[in-house]
């Protein structure tokens, strides 16, 4: 036989339409971000590894100042049981962008070509997909690089470049001003570059499968290197004794892992931490959800109290009467999850994987139908919100038929009014007796609020976050242009010599940093500061993200020495950049065995034109460094937006959800202060006068708290799982934004509330038998 109670679900439905349809839309727009997202995700994951795979990624590569020979080749490949293939690159600028150019049909890092074919002529290129498509160069085009004219030919992906990083030491990759491309071998060789390096990639024979393997055999490559550039050296410098002339002593430029190599690495790791994140997010939302669906059920129950008491001395159960009041809520919720996961693999797909396209260079994207993507939308979620809604019905449900027919469901023995002090106008005294007679609501709304400020701080903080670091770091710049030089060459007097070394972190739980050692001059020019004998400054940066105070000792790591070198700390130097230790020049060339009058770099306020071009490692300016804010913004850019309005929505179908459900459980006062002559708007000034205290209350109440989360995300999370450094410094006007954004939000649901209790009838006051 038809459960009779089935009947009351369209009247329940036409009567409380607006709460389902704010849950459904609640949990469409967050599914079908979710599932979008996590679909994507997967898609992307695929290409990136079949690319990896078919292009036979390297293991690692090595770098040298020179070409070395053979025997030296030999040493490090059996001794480290790797084979190495030559992979000279050369770097040149056009229109404002470096391009990396490598030659053509090695064994290893074998491009996809996604558009166009390989080139074929010493005039032909082939260039990254991700670059040429971020500033709009098209095959058929011709390029001027280093003067030449290349006709583009084709567009790839390249294995050891799914993200374009300029420099390992990056903290975010480059799409704008960097890009990587091909050429055939005689193309490669008649190009002539003055910029060729001396590159190796090398491939393991047999290959590591877990990070400890990994990392086992990179260290006994690098120990195979060092004991082979120790041979060279002493070679050098024996026959340098016998009078021989034009020798050069082999230097390390680079020499990366890949399982460390950022280019390889960093879109997986990305896809990995931004999918789990999604998932957190995700149950977090249907969490708070669950508990306002469980709030505005409650409230139903107190409505309708008398008739759920008659229901139960009929002779329904709490089983049936559980099952009912859940089928609405549920319904709503899994309507909901359908359209959202339609919509998630459909229209929100392809915006997620254009936001990837513009991220990563990984080939073709196939997407398709993920198992575990849906468990994680829709199993997962629709378990959270059946076992709290169903462990607050259960809880409420206990109680006797009695209890229900007297109105009395609170489940606790009523308590006195709190007396309030009769020097609280009446009004206030009413508004704050509403405020304690809803506080469950009340408290869920302002955790709601919370949140969804958050998620709008989140959404605005990272334009202006990047544009102050970019002027932090333009403000704290040691000179407008740093070159690197590959030996030791003569520039004109106002330029200051400099030593640059690099070495790299060494705290546990953190990703490892390259840090920057400064060897200054004494009395110099640039850095403005009294440099103690046998100390060092650190940069504000590396105290900031590492917690050093002054007296502390810090130790870095030398991975091609494999040498601990321990500092102690003097004090701090204003300087953002990069991570960066400064010490006196002559300490710096004692440290670490060199000459003492040894220097490889200059700061100078000027181009120094005279300097030999190729002898020339790197420049560094102050567009170099506000490249990285801008890569930053335009990797997020496309996300931030809608993240914004994502918590905007939030806001105003929660507020907007529980003011209702405030509204409805005070129908009878409301009806009956109609009867006795209040306005609508003087019954609004009441009720919707409490909830916005509440809502203002809640908006201040998050500044300081997103505040304190953020902070905490920054140092206990971000600044263990990124290399480089971000400093935190959100502007004020986020949380101006967020408190603005927040109130004219909040304006809407006040409109849709006064439209409200004018709809509510002066009868509804008599027709309660009390």
């Amino acid at each position: 036989m038809k459960n009779p109670m089935n009947k009351r679900l369209p009247r329940e439905l036409k009567s409380d339409f607006g709460k389902y349809l704010v849950i459904f839309l609640f949990i469409v727009m967050v599914v079908s971000v979710v599932s979008g997202f996590l679909i994507a995700n997967d898609g992307v994951g695929k290409a990136y590894y079949r690319l990896l795979d078919e292009g036979k990624v390297e293991d690692g590569h090595m770098a040298f100042n020179v070409e070395p020979g053979e025997e030296f080749l030999n040493g490090i490949s059996e001794k480290a049981d790797v084979t190495l293939y030559r992979e000279p690159y050369f770097d040149e600028e056009t229109d404002g962008a470096r391009i990396r150019v490598y030659t053509l049909g090695g064994s290893v890092n074998i491009p996809e070509v996604t558009e166009g074919r390989l080139p074929e002529a010493n005039d032909e290129i082939v260039l990254d997909n991700l670059h040429t498509t971020t500033v709009g160069i098209k095959v058929g085009d011709r390029i001027t690089l280093g003067g030449r004219s290349l006709l583009v030919t084709g567009l790839a992906a390249f294995p050891n470049y799914s993200a374009l990083f300029k420099d390992n030491a990056d903290l975010m990759f480059d799409i704008e001003t960097f890009g990587v491309g091909i050429m055939t071998a005689d193309g490669f060789t008649a190009f002539s570059s003055d910029h060729e390096t001396a590159n190796y990639a090398w491939v393991y024979n047999q290959k590591p499968k877990t990070d400890a393997e990994k990392s086992a055999a990179s260290e006994k490559v690098i120990n195979a290197l060092r004991e082979e550039l120790t041979k060279s050296s002493m070679d050098i410098l024996a026959r340098s004794l016998k009078g021989e002339k034009g020798l050069s002593m082999i230097e390390v430029k680079d020499y990366l892992a890949t399982f460390e190599n950022k280019c390889v690495i960093f879109a997986e790791e990305d896809m990995n931490s931004d999918s789990a994140s999604m998932i957190v997010f995700l149950y977090i939302v249907v969490a708070v959800l669950a508990f306002i669906v469980a709030i505005t059920t409650i409230n139903t129950l107190s409505r309708e109290s008398s008739v759920i008491g008659t229901l139960r001395a009929s002779g329904y159960t709490r089983g049936e009467m559980i099952r009912h009041y859940m089928v609405l809520p549920l319904t709503a919720f899994f309507t909901g999850m359908l359209v959202g996961n339609v919509l998630g693999y459909t229209f929100i797909l392809d915006y997620m994987k254009a936001i990837y396209d513009k991220m990563y260079s990984v080939g073709k994207v196939r997407t398709s139908w993920n198992a575990n993507a849906f468990l994680q939308t829709t199993l997962v979620p629709a378990i959270i919100m059946i076992a709290i809604n169903y462990a607050i019905l259960a809880w409420k449900m206990r109680l006797g038929p009695l209890r229900f027919l007297r109105r009395d469901i609170s489940g606790r023995n009523r308590k006195r009014a709190v007396k309030l002090s009769e020097k609280i106008p009446f009004t206030g005294r009413f508004r704050i007796r509403i405020i304690f007679q809803n506080m469950s609501n009340y408290i869920t709304m302002a955790v709601g609020i919370v949140l969804a400020g958050a998620i709008i701080i989140f959404g605005l903080m990272f334009e202006p976050l990047l544009n102050t670091i970019a002027d932090r770091i333009e403000e704290t710049g040691i000179s407008r242009y740093q070159y690197i030089l590959k030996t030791p060459e003569e520039a004109e007097s106002d330029a200051e010599r400099f030593v640059l070394s690099s070495l790299e972190t060494t705290k546990k739980g953190y990703k490892t940093d390259e840090v920057s050692v400064y060897g200054i001059v004494p009395e110099s020019s640039f850095v403005k500061a009294d440099i103690p004998e046998g100390k060092v400054l650190l940069s504000n940066s590396f105290m900031d993200k590492y917690n050093v105070k002054k007296g502390d000792t810090v130790t870095l790591y030398d991975k091609y020495a494999d040498r601990n070198y321990t500092f102690t700390v003097a004090g701090e130097y204003p300087y953002e950049a990069s991570l960066a230790v400064f010490m006196n020049l002559s300490d710096s060339n004692e440290l670490f065995e060199r000459a003492a009058d040894y220097y490889n770099g200059y700061f100078a306020d000027r181009k120094l034109t005279e300097l030999t071009p190729s002898n020339v490692y790197m420049t560094l300016d102050a567009a170099t460094f506000r490249g990285v804010a801008d890569q930053l913004w335009n990797a997020f850019a496309d996300f931030m937006e809608p993240v914004k309005w994502f918590g905007v929505i939030m806001f105003v179908l929660m507020v907007y959800l529980l003011a209702k459900q405030i509204i409805e459980r005070n129908q009878t006062s409301i009806s009956m202060a109609k009867i006795l002559g209040f306005t609508g708007g003087e019954i609004g000034g009441l009720y919707i006068a409490a909830t916005s205290i509440v809502v203002v209350l809640s908006l201040l109440l998050a500044v300081p708290l997103v505040n304190w989360l953020l902070r905490l995300i920054f140092k206990e999370f971000l600044y263990q799982r990124i290399s480089g450094y971000m400093p935190y410094c959100i502007s004020n006007d986020c949380y101006w934004k967020m408190i603005l954004i927040g109130l004219l939000s909040y304006v809407v649901v006040v409109v849709m509330q006064l439209l409200k209790i004018r709809r509510i009838p002066k009868s509804d006051a008599l027709k309660t038998v009390e």
